[in-house]
């Protein structure tokens, strides 16, 4: 199931997103304060310090997951995508984020270290 183009503009466009991972006793892990993008009708988020990043690390051991879009909360996939369409997401980052007190956390979030740790978030 795609995401609706409501959908994909409400979390896109958010400045207040969070992530939450379910953790191996079942719940969802503390929210934690990241990145989206929108690359043309996907969305995708980056952990800023890679792949040991523990929201990642389990996003990866349990693909279940929970958004959080300006107070909306949104049920996801998790799918790891590493290194795919580099370029669109890249550029994704730097048009919604590279301004401001932000635009000096936009290099890591472009860089391998965090490209090779991309998410594409799936509606569930």
């Amino acid at each position: 199931m795609p995401w609706s183009e409501a959908d994909l503009t409400r979390i896109g466009d958010s400045r207040s997103f969070h992530i939450a991972a379910v953790t191996r006793d079942g719940t969802f892990s503390k929210r934690t304060f990241i990145w989206v993008v929108r690359a043309g009708d996907d969305l995708y988020v980056r952990p800023y310090y890679g792949g040991k990043s523990r929201w990642f690390q389990a996003a990866k051991a349990d693909p279940r997951g929970q958004v959080d879009a300006d107070g909306v909360r949104t049920d996801v996939t998790f799918e790891v995508v590493g290194d795919v369409d580099r370029e669109a997401i890249d550029a994704a980052y730097q048009t919604k984020y590279d301004s401001g007190a932000d635009a000096q956390y936009v290099p890591p979030m472009i860089a391998d270290r965090a490209r090779q740790a991309t998410v594409k978030l799936l509606p569930r």
